[in-house]
């Protein structure tokens, strides 16, 4: 593994990365996407003796793109690691455009969830929704609500705008995975993405109302009752 001249590998601690995503709200410190690297900045890399949270800010690959180029002086990094924009408007975000038309869902153990709006309704509220491509796109639209077992916000989605509320204790992505932790390093959520295919869920632990919901790839349990390939496809809502 590459070193600098002071032996220092480019691998962060995972308490350190932790550190540094919890302070820049879950999201690039310029525009707040969730799709993020980690930049070392006063000192660079090259200098660093250790890997100091306070000199790591989480940057989108565009802006750590312009960064390395030497288009974003790291002086206007430093200005935003202080005051990071997800911070500051309470969540991060970021827009994905992967999937053409209404996208299937993997979750219950049950077969593919497909031609369904509204997989799971819950008194009213629907967990995920799917709508077609506006006009003039091709993109399908994926919104969804996901509290924890307060009631409160840990994950929105507006019409493939992902919006990464900043209260939550951990948020990162890994490969084709997006994971929620809660604040006892238990997975709240976990997504992976396999356009243009589907959208697997591998957890899910939410709540509407008081209900608890837990959903893995293979079961499905709204409060106490356990579902087993029972989301219907081809209809408005799955299961309600």
């Amino acid at each position: 593994m590459a070193q600098n001249q002071f032996g220092l590998t480019r691998h962060i601690p995972e308490n350190v990365k932790r550190e540094v995503r919890t302070r820049c709200g879950f999201g690039c410190a310029v525009c707040g996407s969730t799709i993020t690297e980690y930049e070392h900045f006063f000192p660079y890399f090259a200098d660093a003796t250790k890997h100091d949270a306070q000199h790591i800010v989480l940057l989108c690959p565009t802006h750590h793109s312009l960064v390395t180029k030497g288009l974003l002086p790291k002086e206007r990094i430093e200005e935003f690691s202080t005051k990071p924009i997800a911070k500051d408007r309470g969540f991060s975000q970021f827009n994905h455009p992967w999937f053409k038309g209404v996208p299937s869902l993997k979750m219950g153990g049950g077969p593919l969830v497909s031609g369904t709006p509204i997989p799971i309704e819950l008194k009213g509220e629907s967990i995920i929704q799917f709508e077609p491509p506006e006009p003039g796109s091709e993109v399908a639209r994926i919104s969804a609500n996901l509290r924890d077992a307060t009631g409160s916000h840990f994950l929105k989605i507006v019409q493939n705008e992902w919006r990464v509320m900043s209260g939550n204790w951990d948020f990162h992505s890994v490969g084709n995975r997006y994971i929620f932790n809660d604040q006892s390093g238990s997975p709240m959520l976990r997504l992976r993405m396999e356009p243009p295919n589907f959208i697997a869920i591998d957890i899910l632990s939410t709540s509407v109302r008081g209900v608890p919901i837990h959903i893995t790839e293979d079961s499905l349990n709204i409060g106490p009752n356990s579902f087993s390939g029972e989301i219907f496809s081809n209809c408005g809502v799955g299961i309600s």
